[in-house]
């Protein structure tokens, strides 16, 4: 959800250098200083506890990062990026303000996550292009569509299935009814948006494996015993993969 789109990005680029890869670099050590922050803030409300290992790690990473984007834009005069970059740095730390609240699981919480994580690809594509052009939006736009169905789909998968006995098939549609209207929201929206804009149909073909394994996981029912998260997780790698090289033939082909 973070480096697909930030990668994505750079294969619709022909200029990829070292300051690119350092973007890269920059996005993960923002991204592994997540962890230690919310054990940090949550000893420091919960407990009263100052826990300085955390604080330290989380300076170390989380400062690193930051100060290693904002010297690359500053010194390439990207200041659209900067710009960017800095709102989303202020979008992740309201999500990092809801999960210490326990509030980041909630649906609100997971968009403004995903908002915040996918940023990563018009940040990138700033870095490279040094404007948002229409391909810029559009590559916005479908990761950000992508990973928040993934929201509902991992949540029905991991939370709302193994959580009661399989039902008959009205009460597999009920449990499953967010995963459902969001895949024919999501079918019908890009499907209208392909015709109306003359984009290649490849866009489409993108969504479609996600569209047919959010339905079929709706009546094909996870029990407690079933349920094995990292096999869950390496599927949704496996998807999001064949997205990302089905998106990219899209903007190849438009």
């Amino acid at each position: 959800m973070f480096l697909l789109p930030a990668f994505m990005a750079m294969m619709l680029s022909d200029h990829v250098d070292l300051s690119t890869w350092l973007v890269i670099l920059g996005f993960v050590l923002i991204f592994l200083a997540h962890r230690p922050a919310v054990r940090f803030l949550r000893r420091r409300k919960y407990r009263r506890q100052t826990d300085l290992e955390a604080l330290r790690w989380t300076i170390l990473l989380g400062g690193s990062g930051a100060l290693l984007l904002a010297a690359l834009f500053i010194l390439h005069q990207q200041w659209i990026a900067l710009t960017v970059g800095a709102i989303t740095g202020l979008a992740l730390a309201f999500h990092l303000q809801l999960t210490l609240n326990k509030d980041h699981m909630s649906i609100p919480g997971e968009i403004i996550g995903v908002a915040g994580l996918t940023a990563s690809a018009p940040i990138m594509y700033l870095h490279l292009h040094g404007t948002m052009d229409a391909r810029g939006w559009v590559l916005w736009l479908i990761n950000f569509l992508y990973f928040t169905g993934s929201i509902f789909y991992i949540k029905l998968k991991l939370r709302t299935q193994p959580a009661s006995s399989a039902p008959n098939t009205i009460g597999k549609i009920e449990a499953g009814k967010s995963v459902l209207i969001y895949s024919l929201f999501l079918f019908v929206f890009v499907l209208a948006v392909t015709c109306v804009r003359g984009y290649s149909w490849y866009f489409l073909l993108a969504f479609i494996p996600f569209i047919v394994k959010s339905v079929t996981g709706v009546f094909r029912w996870t029990s407690k015993k079933q349920l094995k998260p990292k096999y869950v997780g390496f599927n949704e790698v496996g998807h999001a993969l064949l997205f990302a090289v089905l998106a990219l033939l899209g903007f190849y082909y438009t």
